[in-house]
């Protein structure tokens, strides 16, 4: 919802009574992709300004537009001789450009422009430089062509590239400098400075969710906050050793199966099981206890009955064989 308030001024200067309009439009709730246009000043001696900016991301240059125009009937003209932009950076106030005029990239209406390097196209504004002339609907005062609907030149401002300190508004206010031709061209006719409200601006989206396993994306002033993974399959890397999950949009991995002999080899993957220094195949006994004295079979040294390992039926065997009694191997 965009919130607006408007006031009227009247004051006075020789032989014309001039009424200002102001137009204050704040952001109460506004769509994050939408433009927002604000207006400057309007009255009797046509001066108005508009300025309108597409959301935008960090490390994109703004993209803005503004516009002067003429705003009464009275047949009447205004010349515009500077326009330029002042950004409300976290860093300090930016002027863009940093020297000259803002580019022209329309000229609408009764208008025209000062021609450099070609004709002065208006429906690109290629060739279009100020100082401009603004008029009223069909008046040919100070050289204005007649041509029928207000005048207006737009501009663009597109050159600032936005920080990471200035994720929020970034505000920024057009200014430009003109003077009036009064109908009868007095020298006491009003000139000075015409600006639009640095109230609104460029919206910058902190796209940053701070969660750990997403890509965190901006494109054209919209965040995509995207989970590395969804599902189990997405992070399995192929390694028959490791066991891989995706828990809370990450892969995490895990190894598979029993490491025996703790040296960080899962089994499956671990070349000497029991870490006795004889190889799985031929190891006799693949799961001899670790740190048993093992033959060159990998048999553990006094294991008489076969089963890989030394326990009290070999020591029983081992009794009966130095008492005479029959050694019954298995």
């Amino acid at each position: 919802m965009i919130l607006v308030s408007r006031f009227l001024l009247r004051f006075y200067i020789p032989k014309h009574a001039i009424y200002v309009a102001m137009l204050t439009v704040s952001l109460a709730s506004a769509s994050s992709s939408a433009a927002v246009e604000v207006a400057g000043i309007e009255g009797e001696h046509g001066v108005g300004a508009t300025k309108g900016c597409t959301p935008r991301c960090i490390g994109d240059t703004t993209d803005c537009t503004a516009t002067v125009q003429y705003l009464d009937d009275f047949d009447d003209a205004i010349v515009v001789t500077e326009a330029w932009d002042e950004v409300h950076a976290f860093a300090g106030i930016v002027r863009v450009p940093t020297i000259g005029n803002l580019p022209i990239i329309s000229v609408i209406g009764n208008a025209f422009c000062t021609s450099q390097g070609g004709a002065c196209d208006s429906m690109t504004g290629a060739n279009c430089i100020l100082p401009c002339t603004i008029g009223s609907s069909e008046s040919v005062v100070g050289g204005l062509p007649g041509l029928s609907g207000y005048g207006r030149v737009r501009f663009a401002q597109n050159e600032y590239v936005i920080q990471p300190e200035d994720v929020g508004s970034l505000a920024d206010t057009v200014r430009f400098t003109w003077s009036d031709f009064c109908n009868s061209g007095e020298s006491s006719c009003p000139q000075g400075e015409l600006t639009t409200p640095a109230g609104s601006g460029t919206i910058v989206p902190e796209c940053d969710d701070g969660a750990l396993c997403t890509t965190d994306t901006c494109l054209a002033g919209v965040c995509s906050n995207i989970p590395d993974c969804t599902s189990n399959e997405e992070c399995d890397d192929g390694d028959i050793c490791t066991t891989e999950m995706c828990i809370d949009g990450c892969c995490t991995s895990e190894p598979t199966g029993n490491d025996f002999d703790g040296d960080g080899l899962v089994d499956i993957c671990d070349p000497d099981i029991d870490n006795d220094g004889v190889v799985n195949d031929p190891d006799a006994c693949d799961f001899t206890s670790v740190g048993s004295d093992v033959d060159a079979t990998g048999r553990p040294l006094g294991d008489i009955d076969m089963d890989c390992d030394t326990d009290l039926d070999d020591y029983e065997l081992f009794r009966q064989g130095f008492t005479g009694a029959a050694l019954k191997l298995p």
